[in-house]
C-alpha cells in the first residue's frame, strides 16, 4: 500500500530548525529503482492547481547525521530529482517514480522537497528527511558509480579539455550553460553554492593554465569569455537572500562569493546556518506586533498585573504587552463615558519595565463598572454629540500617554458597531486628524468586531488608520479537545476555519473569507490588519465556541487558575500557522492574561505557553 503524505504550500508547523519526518510513511533502500513516493500538496487547505508547468522536486543529501542532525556536504552524497508532467496524478496529488540514484548509500536522506515552475524556480519548498536503509540484495551489482550533479559537471569539464581545438569554444558554451543551470538549482543553499564556487574557481585556473599552454584561444577570446563566465557566476547567486543584509539593502552583499568570505566558523557558522534555515528557507512571514493582551481597571475585585507573574511569563515567551483600559458608563445609552485614573497605566508601565516587557499599544474599552461586562456592539449613545466631544478628548489624552512612554499603537476604540456606522465616519475623520495633528508619528488602529470587519460600510474607517483593527474568533471545530489532544485534533483541520465563510455571522450576503477580507483591506485602503484580539477559552470546547459551557471554577489565586491549555495552545498553532501567514498581518494582540481567556499560570504546566514561545520567542512568526 502506498501512503500519501500531505503538505500544504501555507506551510505546517514545525519546530525551529526541524524538517518533516516522512519516515512513517516512506522511506528508501540501496539499489532500490522505480520507488513510488506520493504527495498531496494543498494550498491553504484545498488541493494544489497545478498551472504555470508545476512539476514536484526532490533534492538534497544522503549520509550521515552532523552535530546538527542534518545531512550536508561533509557527511552524505548529493541527490537530485526533478518529475515531469506525468508524475501528476489528479486531486494535487502527485507519484514520483524516484530511481536508484536517489538511494546511493545507507543512512538518512536529509533535503527539500517542493514545486518549481517550467522555468525551473523553485515555487515553494519543505525541509524533510527519511531514512535510506541497506540491505537490498542487488546491491552488489557491478553498475557504474553514482555521479553528484556537480561530479558530473565536472567530468563534462575534463571531457571539454581533451576535446579537439576545432570545437573548443561551442564546447566551453555547453559547458557554462550547465554550470548556471547547476548555480540555479543550488539557489538559496548556501554550503552547497559554496562549495560548488570553489570547486569551479579551480577549475577554471585549470583551465586557465591549460590554454595559455595549448594555445586553444587567443587570450583576448580568453579574457572575454572568462568575464563572461564570471558575470553569469554572479548573475546566477544574486538572487540568494541573505538573512542578516537583505537583498536590496544598501549593505547587501553583491554576490553569495563575497557573504561567505565574510562567514564566520565554527560555532557561529552553525548558529547561522540554522539561522538561515529558520529565517529563508522556511519560509514564513513574520510579524511586526506580537502581544498578549493585560486587563487594566480599578475595579477592586481585580487583580493587578505584577513583574513577577503576569509580565514575568510574558517576558519568557518573548511577547509584549497590549493594555486594554477600561473605561465606564452606566448602561449601553450613557454619552459621558469616564476614564479611571491614569495611576492604573503608570503601574504596569513600571512593573512590565521591571520585567523587561514592552508595550505595544493602549486600547480603551467601554464597560460597566470599569469592567468588561458591555456588550459594546449595542452601545448607542443618547447623546450623539456630546459623546464624541468627549471621545475624541479622551483620545487625545491617551495619544498623550502613548507618545510619553513610547507605546506605539493607540486602538481608537472595540467593538463599538454603531460608532462605525457609515454616517460617523466625519467624525472619525476630525478625530484622526486632531491625534496626528499633535502627535504624527503615533500608529491607529481600531478593534473591530466581526460584523463590523466584514462589513463594508463599517470597513470605511480603515482610510482613517495605518491599521485595520479584528477581533476574530472563529469557531475551529466542534470537537471537545482531550487531555494531551489525545482525540488527535489537527492543525490542518483547525486552520481551515480561516479560509471559510459565514454569512450569517459576518455580515448579511458576505461571502468572504478571513484571508479574503484581510486582502481586502490591504488592496482597497492599503492597510495592513492588525489582529486586536484572538484567544480560545482552556476549556473541552473553546475551539467550538466563544464562550465555554463549561467554564472552570475561578481559583482564590489567579496564579493557580488551571485549565485545558490545550485549547489555546491548538488555537495559536491553527493562527500562527494559518492566518498569520497572509502577508497583509501585521500584528496581534492574544486575549489574554486573565480569566476565563488565561493560558498560563505559575504551576509552569502550560503547553500553550510552550507553544507561544516556541513561535514569538523563537521567531518563528
Amino acid at each position: 500500500m502506498i501512503s500519501t503524505i500531505t503538505l500544504d504550500t501555507y506551510k505546517q508547523q514545525i519546530g525551529s530548525g526541524d524538517a518533516f519526518n516522512l519516515s512513517d510513511s516512506f522511506n528508501g533502500r540501496v539499489g532500490d529503482e522505480q520507488v513510488p513516493l506520493v504527495v498531496q500538496f494543498k494550498e491553504r487547505g484545498l488541493a494544489q492547481q497545478f498551472q504555470d508547468g508545476l512539476v514536484p522536486f526532490l533534492s538534497g543529501f544522503v549520509g550521515s547525521l552532523d552535530e546538527n542532525d542534518q545531512v550536508t556536504t561533509e557527511t552524505g552524497e548529493a541527490v537530485s530529482y526533478v518529475g515531469t508532467s506525468d508524475d501528476i496524478v489528479g486531486l494535487g496529488r502527485v507519484k514520483m517514480n524516484l530511481p536508484g540514484t536517489m538511494f546511493p548509500q545507507e543512512g538518512y536522506f536529509y533535503g527539500f522537497l517542493g514545486l518549481q515552475n517550467a522555468d525551473g524556480k523553485r515555487v515553494t519548498t519543505f525541509n524533510i528527511w527519511f531514512h535510506v536503509y541497506n540491505g537490498n540484495p542487488d546491491m552488489f551489482v557491478n553498475k557504474a558509480p553514482f555521479r553528484t550533479e556537480l561530479q558530473k559537471v565536472i567530468d563534462s569539464f575534463n571531457d571539454l579539455l581533451a576535446s579537439s581545438k576545432g570545437t573548443f569554444s561551442a564546447s566551453m558554451n555547453d559547458w557554462k550553460q550547465q554550470v548556471t543551470a547547476l548555480l540555479t538549482d543550488l539557489n538559496g543553499d548556501y554550503a552547497k553554492v559554496q562549495a560548488t564556487v570553489n570547486l569551479i574557481q579551480q577549475q577554471l585556473t585549470t583551465l586557465e593554465t591549460q590554454i595559455k599552454g595549448d594555445g586553444l584561444m587567443t587570450q583576448n577570446d580568453l579574457t572575454s569569455a572568462m568575464q563572461t563566465l564570471h558575470q553569469q557566476f554572479n548573475d546566477s547567486l544574486k538572487e540568494v537572500v541573505d538573512a542578516r543584509q537583505p537583498a536590496g539593502a544598501a549593505n547587501a552583499y553583491p554576490t553569495i562569493g563575497d557573504r561567505m568570505d565574510d562567514m564566520p566558523t565554527g560555532k557561529e557558522f552553525n548558529d547561522l546556518k540554522n539561522n538561515l534555515q529558520n529565517l529563508v528557507l522556511s519560509d514564513r512571514h513574520r510579524l511586526t506586533y506580537r502581544s498578549v493582551s493585560v486587563g487594566l481597571t480599578p475595579h477592586a475585585g481585580v487583580r493587578q498585573p505584577t513583574a513577577d507573574f503576569e509580565f514575568k511569563h510574558l517576558a519568557n515567551m518573548g511577547a509584549s504587552a497590549t493594555f486594554v483600559v477600561m473605561l465606564n458608563v452606566n448602561d449601553k445609552n450613557d454619552s459621558n463615558v469616564q476614564m479611571p485614573d491614569d495611576t492604573i497605566i503608570s503601574k504596569a508601565i513600571s512593573e512590565s519595565t521591571a520585567a523587561g516587557v514592552s508595550v505595544t499599544m493602549l486600547k480603551p474599552h467601554i464597560g460597566v463598572s470599569f469592567m468588561d461586562w458591555l456588550d459594546r456592539s449595542t452601545y448607542e449613545p443618547r447623546d450623539w454629540d456630546a459623546f464624541w466631544v468627549n471621545w475624541q478628548n479622551i483620545m487625545l489624552h491617551y495619544a498623550g500617554i502613548c507618545d510619553a512612554n513610547r507605546i506605539p499603537i493607540l486602538c481608537l476604540g472595540c467593538e463599538q458597531y454603531n460608532c462605525t456606522d457609515a454616517s460617523m465616519m466625519q467624525k472619525w475623520g476630525t478625530l484622526t486628524a486632531a491625534i496626528r495633528s499633535k502627535y504624527p508619528n503615533l500608529k491607529l488602529t481600531y478593534a473591530a468586531v466581526g460584523d463590523e470587519y466584514f462589513n463594508e460600510q463599517h470597513a470605511q474607517i480603515a482610510q482613517y488608520l495605518d491599521f485595520m483593527g479584528a477581533n476574530f474568533y472563529p469557531s475551529y471545530t466542534y470537537k471537545l479537545v482531550q487531555p494531551g489532544n489525545a482525540g488527535g485534533i489537527s492543525i490542518d483541520e483547525l486552520a481551515r476555519a480561516f479560509y471559510t465563510a459565514n454569512p450569517g455571522k459576518l455580515g448579511a450576503g458576505n461571502t468572504r473569507t478571513y484571508h479574503e477580507m484581510v486582502d481586502f483591506y490591504q488592496e482597497k485602503y492599503n492597510v495592513p490588519t492588525f489582529v486586536t484580539e484572538i484567544g480560545a477559552m482552556p476549556t473541552d470546547d473553546g475551539l467550538a465556541h466563544l464562550l465555554s459551557d463549561n467554564e472552570p471554577a475561578v481559583a482564590s489565586d489567579p496564579t493557580q487558575q488551571t485549565g485545558r491549555f490545550e485549547t489555546p495552545a491548538l488555537a495559536m498553532e491553527a493562527f500562527f500557522n494559518g492566518l498569520a501567514q497572509n502577508p497583509n498581518i501585521i500584528g496581534f494582540a492574544w486575549w489574554s492574561v486573565g480569566y476565563p481567556f488565561h493560558f498560563f499560570n505559575a504551576l509552569g504546566d502550560s503547553v500553550a505557553e510552550d507553544v507561544m514561545q516556541k513561535y514569538v520567542k523563537g521567531g518563528l512568526v
